[in-house]
């Protein structure tokens, strides 16, 4: 077999044009602009009682105005929070050395609890909603933002009874910060700054277990050999 040919450098994601860095001004401007929004919508949630246990209303047009102002906020919420969330990954997946980014992204997820709550509140509050689909409809039909929304709210009131209750669904979300998404955070760096020894073309090197993965794919059954053992060796 062939020693590979030199491709030169390799293309690099260039993020500054979204953000100049992640010490930037601009950058921290956006997460207080993150936990604003989330503080507004907290205050519209809890002042136009959207929960699970408060009763609908009753009049298709209050009803309107009460969803439309909430999905109007989760949107611009969940832009933010998406944007960010974006930005911060593309250095944690392609560098796990990176403690700064890695600090942040925690600092994202805790921030990220907060809007998941919000929308438990909210699919309780739709759920009940839905208990009248006729009032729904007619309140989708109205003038208002959720006009714009209404496939989402009709998917929401769907999918809203399939919910655990909001004690439930709150605790499921809580615990997930050091549960599913702790692991998660755990395995990714693992894999990522593991090394092994492997040899490709007579010439062994210290490879990262997430290169040496790549090889089960390899046409070379030696090479999707050496791959698998390497990796039993590793975990």
């Amino acid at each position: 077999m062939t020693a590979p040919k030199d491709i030169g450098s390799l293309p690099h994601w260039d993020m500054s044009t979204v953000f100049p860095s992640l010490e930037s001004d601009e950058f921290k401007q956006a997460i207080e602009t993150f936990k604003s929004q989330l503080t507004e919508l907290e205050a519209y949630i809890q002042d136009n009682a959207i929960n699970g246990t408060a009763p609908a209303p009753e009049d298709p047009q209050v009803l309107a105005d009460t969803l439309g102002g909430y999905l109007v906020l989760i949107e611009q919420t969940a832009r933010t929070q998406s944007t960010l969330g974006s930005y911060v990954s593309s250095f944690v997946s392609t560098d796990s050395y990176n403690t700064t980014a890695k600090r942040i992204m925690s600092e994202l997820d805790i921030l990220g609890l907060r809007s998941q709550k919000v929308n438990i509140l909210a699919m309780g509050w739709i759920r009940s909603v839905a208990q009248n689909m006729e009032l729904l409809e007619q309140a989708l039909q109205l003038e208002s933002p959720a006009r714009q929304y209404a496939f989402f709210v009709r998917e929401s009131a769907e999918q809203s009874k399939y919910q655990m209750s909001e004690t439930e669904e709150t605790l499921a979300a809580e615990l997930s910060l050091s549960g599913p998404r702790g692991w998660a955070k755990l395995h990714r760096t693992l894999t990522s700054q593991a090394k092994a020894p492997f040899t490709v073309n007579g010439e062994t090197k210290e490879l990262p277990a997430t290169m040496i993965h790549n090889y089960l794919s390899s046409p070379d059954e030696s090479l999707r050999k050496q791959s698998y053992e390497a990796e039993m060796k590793l975990w």
